[in-house]
């Protein structure tokens, strides 16, 4: 599966990282914080104080919890997403029988976190994401695992399921009580359409009048510039988080996501022939001829 052994030449968060972040001032609005990580399509934005030293991260879940001390809330509990532009109807699917390092390709190439798993009629199968590949990425490192199929790794958890009356209430709760970060829209068994955090914060929301220090997660996971790739890897399996501040000395010195993680693996591997990926469209459940494949 792999031209290098990922045990015998494991990169570094060092090497992985971006230096070049978007940070926030604990000072900023919580209005103004939603409004950069909308404008930047980030789903968490570092902290920082103006001495420079690191306080934590603003994220979509901090933004949902603020949205729940507002008034405004009572509003969405009388709106099902399906009459919102929350859900996109327009999904990225895989196959169960499909090369799981092929699927991760997939994933990273459309510039997705997850994809469901559906069977040619669009019945949900499961769920194959950014940190269901980090179980291939450990169990390939550790086991010299052979290459693996996606409904050997796939997560059948059907709570990630709701209907299209269930409203944008129901849904803000589920994302900051549980570590969702999307939820699948489906008629019966059949997946019509995507609900994210971030598309649920792209609706008109009211925040409270607070400060980004006020809702920061100050006990958010922090990485040093030497972890390894497989550490930072089983990080990313075992916690909810999608990127992981570099600190030294209490100074953010850059940020690895768990795209750089699968990008920086994916590259060490032998992959196969790229299979041709579905997208599926909530028209093509209503009789219109518009589904594609690519």
């Amino acid at each position: 599966m792999f031209s290098n052994s990922l045990r015998s030449v494991p990169p570094i968060a060092g090497g992985l990282m971006t230096r070049r972040i978007h940070t926030l001032s604990p000072e900023l609005s919580v209005r103004q914080g939603l409004d950069a990580m909308l404008k930047y399509n980030h789903s968490g934005m570092p902290v920082v104080d103006a001495a420079g030293n690191y306080k934590g991260v603003f994220s979509e879940k901090c933004c949902l919890k603020a949205v729940q001390d507002t008034e405004a809330r009572k509003g969405w509990d009388t709106v099902p997403v399906s009459e919102t532009n929350a859900m996109t109807t327009r999904l990225f699917c895989l196959q169960a029988d499909e090369d799981t390092i092929a699927a991760i390709g997939g994933l990273l190439k459309n510039g997705v976190s997850g994809a469901p798993v559906t069977d040619a009629d669009h019945t949900f199968l499961g769920m194959f994401s950014e940190k269901t590949s980090m179980r291939v990425l450990i169990g390939a490192a550790y086991d010299s695992l052979p290459s693996a199929t996606v409904n050997a790794f796939m997560d059948s958890d059907r709570s990630r399921l709701i209907d299209e009356q269930t409203t944008l209430g129901a849904i803000a709760k589920t994302f900051i009580d549980t570590p969702l970060r999307r939820l699948l829209v489906a008629r019966g068994n059949r997946v019509v359409g995507l609900v994210t955090r971030g598309n649920l914060l792209r609706t008109h929301v009211e925040v409270p009048e607070a400060t980004v220090g006020d809702y920061t997660d100050n006990k958010a996971r922090t990485v040093t510039e030497n972890t390894d790739l497989l550490t930072l890897a089983e990080i990313f399996m075992n916690t909810p988080y999608r990127r992981l501040p570099v600190v030294e000395n209490g100074k953010l010195i850059g940020l690895v996501s768990r795209r750089d993680v699968l990008d920086s693996a994916y590259h060490l591997m032998d992959p196969p022939k790229e299979t041709p990926h579905r997208f599926l469209y909530v028209s093509a459940l209503e009789g219109a001829n518009t589904e594609r494949f690519d």
